[in-house]
């Protein structure tokens, strides 16, 4: 039943609360433009940047706080990018008060009208994906094709119920690259779909499954003769055309499977097989997505200022070997905290260990220093610590970077600074500007990574990070 709610200005400030959602993957544009719009507009996030994927909700109501909130600082190019988030992310233009939790009450969704003497007015919903069609950002097309197909730009089969929604999309992708004294151009041939869902605004689901046939550059032909394997892939064949008579050629299989609820007003809950990613940069010294899926729990803790995450994950020890494979473990955590809407940094503990087919319950605590566990049990797992931080300023600029350390001395490494092996660490520094001299929409990252040899290795491979 829907019914026309008059609500009083302050009520706007209970829709600031968090969203849910599906994350949304790491190689999407909407990256990259909330985090130029971040930068210009400096308004603050409704998430914290450094803690990816984000969920497509939090991108939604952020994208949305810009539009109605943004001055000086807005082009119209700006505009067209938020519309890309609103058609891409359609299921996620209206909100509720509070999240549905899992075991909770249903919490209705509300969208804005407004009257001819321009009193606004909050309609009820009972489905949050019911509402989100009644935005007036929400896009269709008047002729979808066959009448099924495309009913919205961004989404190629669609499902919106008042609770259930569901979105299907075909992910396709053929690059072709002339490469220096090669007879055959490199290529990508990518073919994929992708699938998100969400169950009486309490549960979501997302999953893809992606193959790629292609023809490696020889460096990373070589990696794959060394190593076999290639970075961010799981299953890896060679690959021969029956059209073509190329080398190098490459097959990946890898696939992501990811579920999530809200456990409570602040407490979030996901578990898959996917991707991590800790960091403001184009690369991580902390937890990048350069290694394939793995599965994972993870727990996010978001109330104020702070985030805190937990993660813990079953690895590959050795993709050389035999199945079944070897397997080793990850419990990290980390906690972000946003200083002021321009300065936020965060610190980062994590400990690789490798039992025979098992996890340390030990690490399960969600509060507690690893490093006091890993020495009770007696030292024999890979405690890795860090910091990060970024500072967006002028409007223009973002300044960040991170500090990883594995093991060291600190008599080692300023006082006698004579290079000593065991001192291993990693750094990075980065550096964001938009619209460069300003030229709309030309931006440029400039980064630096460096890491000590045998930085995250430690007695064996099998408790490497």
């Amino acid at each position: 039943m829907k019914r026309l709610l008059l609500l009083a200005i302050p009520m706007l400030l209970a829709f600031q609360l968090r969203a849910q959602g599906t994350p949304v993957p790491l190689w999407k544009p909407s990256y990259h433009i909330l985090d130029r719009l971040e930068i210009k507009t400096g308004i603050e996030p409704t998430y914290h940047s450094g803690i990816k994927p984000w969920l497509g909700g939090d991108m939604v109501r952020y994208a949305l706080r810009i539009d109605t909130t943004s001055g000086r600082h807005f082009t119209a190019q700006d505009r067209r990018d938020l519309y890309y988030i609103f058609k891409d992310q359609n299921e996620w233009l209206a909100f509720g008060p509070e999240p549905t939790l899992l075991l909770g009450r249903h919490q209705p969704a509300f969208v804005p009208e407004f009257d001819s003497a321009g009193v606004t007015y909050y309609r009820r919903y009972e489905g949050q994906a019911e509402a989100s069609q009644a935005d007036f950002r929400y896009v269709t097309n008047e002729r979808p094709l066959l009448g099924i197909f495309y009913q919205t730009p961004a989404n190629f089969f669609q499902v919106d119920q008042p609770h259930f929604f569901f979105r299907a999309n075909p992910m396709l992708n053929l690059r072709v690259l002339a490469g220096k004294d090669e007879e055959f151009p490199v290529f990508d041939n990518v073919r994929g779909l992708e699938m998100r869902a969400g169950l009486d605004d309490r549960i979501y689901l997302y999953t893809n499954i992606v193959v790629n046939d292609f023809r490696a550059p020889q460096y990373l032909y070589e990696r794959y003769q060394r190593d076999r394997a290639v970075p961010g892939a799981g299953l890896v064949k060679t690959y021969r055309s029956s059209v073509f008579d190329f080398d190098r050629g490459l097959s990946v299989l890898t696939a992501q499977g990811i579920v999530g609820m809200y456990l409570s007003k602040h407490v979030g809950l996901q578990f898959g097989h996917g991707q991590n990613f800790i960091g403001n940069g184009y690369r991580s010294m902390l937890l990048s997505d350069f290694a394939t899926n793995y599965l994972f729990l993870k727990l996010n803790w978001r109330i104020w200022k702070f985030h805190y995450q937990n993660i813990f994950a079953e690895l590959i020890s050795d993709p050389t070997a035999p199945a079944p494979r070897p397997r080793k473990y990850l419990a990290a955590h980390y906690f972000h905290y946003r200083l002021s809407p321009k300065l936020a940094f965060g610190f980062y503990e994590a400990t690789v260990l490798s039992r025979k087919d098992h996890f340390d319950f030990e690490y399960l605590n969600p509060v507690i220093l690893y490093r006091t566990i890993e020495h009770l049990v007696g030292s024999p797992d890979n405690v890795l610590i860090g910091i990060d931080a970024k500072w967006n300023l002028l409007h223009r600029f973002q300044l960040y970077g991170q500090l990883m350390m594995d093991e060291f001395k600190l008599d080692e490494l300023i006082l006698d600074n004579r290079g000593w092996w065991a001192n291993k660490f990693g750094v990075q520094l980065g550096l964001k500007y938009v619209d460069v001299l300003g030229i709309d929409h030309l931006d440029l990252q400039v980064e630096f990574n460096t890491a000590r040899p045998y930085t995250y290795t430690h007695r064996d491979s099998s408790n490497r990070a």
